[in-house]
């Protein structure tokens, strides 16, 4: 017999090579898709163990919320109960959806049970923060008890638990099935070496390519640091590191950081966990005299990034402002008394009989000289008081009687916007106070102005003196009341700000600077009072001033009638 050439022995080779690494190939196909079916299904398990955590997590929080409603009141304990409710609809359907991919038994049975659940809770949940808004603490805490929300959450956890510790049994015998496939896989793989002369190529292909990408990707990371250290030095701010082992460095340069400045960023950082949001706080340096504005923030791995700003320099310029504020105002009042004397006299025909026409422009050009007289009057009030110079000249008066005397002066105002002004009896038998009267006059003023301009033709602003008790002190308190639109809720928290008003067509319908309640609380503070306000959009506001009464021995105060 014949002896086989090298040619054929080298195409038989070849063959066999060929069918060994199709065989080889179809083997690991199929060990490879026997390992991603058994990774799916962990996959599938774990993502639906973390449904069932998420849900149970979802539930607490809409039963903390609703809990924290009826306990205290307060409406922010609502916000994780309406989150809650909002998530809980996208993570049933996700819930659904994995138990279905899973296959699991009764599926549609033990869904229907936990949608009535949920739905049975969530019932319960609404009708017990009905009850605590319409009906109070004590009712709602009866209803909490009696209402059977703590079952139904405990029959729900039993549920997803129960789902969960099922999934978990799942997802043992998948994991097992997962490590048996790969140690069948790493017996086969040894077959795989077979193949590594011929797979050398690709590698070095691979590993060409991976290195080049670094490469760029080190370029790129070094341009970003440039960048980085342009912006630090433009920055104006002092940068620093507070490492995880509580180590302070400056960034930017390479500048020292002063010990007081490191012990104070230290001592704010508390806890070695350090703090957990953003902290800001005020540090005033000996030498140089300066004083920082310091914010601290949590960054990654404990470690914190403190910024610092000079401050001192913008107080100054606030100063500057202030005194430039104050000055323009003070030069502004002699033209515009003139202006207005002028005026006062041609509409009194001084200068002889005014046209129709005329007269109406001298009307409003004086109208409009009363308007800037009183805004130039408050912004002088905010800089006095702001920089502590306005002077209170207290006396002991009744405080019906300045009340009395305010409708009187304000009477005229209120006839124009067609507003009456009633003051409510019963009236303290003793309403002796300690106050600057002519101050007192402007804080009524001020009160009485809002509560005029915001009142409906035909109304009436009620006005109200009552004993009233305050931090264990004896008192009295004015009541200024309308019954207009009352204050919207979203500006209620900036009533007393400087040039606050509730929106641009409010300012325009009523006029005014939006000074007048940031001044009239500074007065009332300094009067050492309090003062405050109850709204309801749609029902009217009530402003409220409380004044400590007179105690003897009054040596020091002199009486006086208003």
């Amino acid at each position: 017999m014949a002896r086989p050439s090298a040619l054929t022995l080298h195409s038989l080779a070849t063959f066999l090579a060929c069918l060994l690494l199709l065989g080889m190939g179809w083997q690991a196909a199929r060990v490879q898709q026997s390992l991603l079916d058994a990774n799916a299904s962990v996959q599938t398990g774990l993502e639906l163990v973390t449904s069932l955590q998420e849900m149970q997590t979802t539930l607490l929080d809409l039963e903390t919320g609703e809990r924290g409603f009826v306990i205290t009141g307060r409406p922010n304990y609502l916000l994780p109960y309406r989150e809650a409710r909002a998530r809980l609809a996208a993570e049933r359907e996700r819930l659904g959806h994995l138990l279905a991919e899973r296959r699991s038994d009764d599926i549609e049975s033990t869904l229907a049970r936990l949608d009535a659940l949920i739905e049975q809770r969530l019932s319960i949940a609404e009708t017990n923060i009905a009850v605590r808004e319409s009906d109070g603490l004590e009712a709602a805490a009866l209803r909490l008890l009696a209402a059977g929300g703590r079952q139904t959450m405990d029959a729900i956890r039993e549920l997803l638990q129960a789902q969960e510790a099922q999934e978990r049994r799942g997802l043992a015998r998948d994991t097992g099935e997962a490590a048996a496939q790969a140690e069948r896989a790493r017996h086969q793989g040894l077959l795989g070496a077979l193949m590594v002369a011929l797979l050398a190529l690709a590698a070095y292909s691979t590993i060409r390519h991976a290195l080049t990408l670094r490469q760029r990707l080190l370029e790129e990371a070094e341009h970003r640091e440039a960048r980085l250290e342009a912006i630090l030095e433009a920055v104006p701010d002092d940068l620093y590191r507070i490492t995880a082992d509580r180590q302070v460095t400056r960034l930017g340069d390479d500048g020292e950081v002063s010990p007081s400045l490191r012990e104070t960023l230290l001592e704010h950082l508390g806890t070695p966990q350090g703090v957990v949001g953003r902290h800001d706080f005020l540090w005033h340096q000996a030498d140089p005299p300066a004083a920082l504005e310091v914010r601290l923030l949590p960054t990654r791995d404990g470690e914190h990034l403190a910024i610092a700003r000079d401050v001192t320099e913008r107080r100054q310029i606030e100063r500057i402002k202030a005194e430039f504020v104050a000055t323009v105002s003070h030069e502004l009042r002699t033209p515009l008394t003139a202006i207005r004397g002028a005026l006062g006299m041609l509409a009194q025909g001084m200068a002889g009989t005014l046209a129709d026409d005329a007269r109406s422009l001298v009307t409003v050009a004086e109208r409009n000289g009363e308007r800037l007289s009183r805004l130039i009057d408050d912004i002088l009030d905010m800089e006095k008081l702001e920089a502590g110079q306005l002077v209170m000249q207290p006396r002991r008066v009744s405080l019906v009687d300045l009340v009395q005397r305010a409708i009187t002066d304000n009477a005229p105002f209120a006839e124009s916007f067609s507003v009456g002004l009633v003051l409510a009896p019963p009236l303290p038998a003793e309403d002796r106070v300690s106050v600057d009267p002519e101050r007192f006059a402007q804080v009524m003023a001020n009160l009485l102005s809002n509560a005029i301009k915001h009142s409906p033709a035909g109304e009436e602003v009620t006005l109200a003196v009552t004993p009233a008790v305050r931090g264990g002190g004896d008192g009295l308190e004015v009541s200024v009341i309308d019954h207009g639109q009352g204050i919207p809720l979203a500006f209620q928290s900036r009533v007393f700000e400087r040039f606050a008003q509730a929106d641009g067509s409010d300012r325009r319908r009523t006029g005014g600077t939006g000074l007048g309640l940031a001044i009239t609380r500074r007065l009332v503070e300094l009067m050492e009072g309090e003062i405050g306000f109850v709204s309801v959009p749609g029902e009217g506001t009530r402003f409220h001033v409380w004044l400590p009464r007179c105690q003897p021995p009054f040596a020091s105060i002199k009486e006086e009638r208003p």
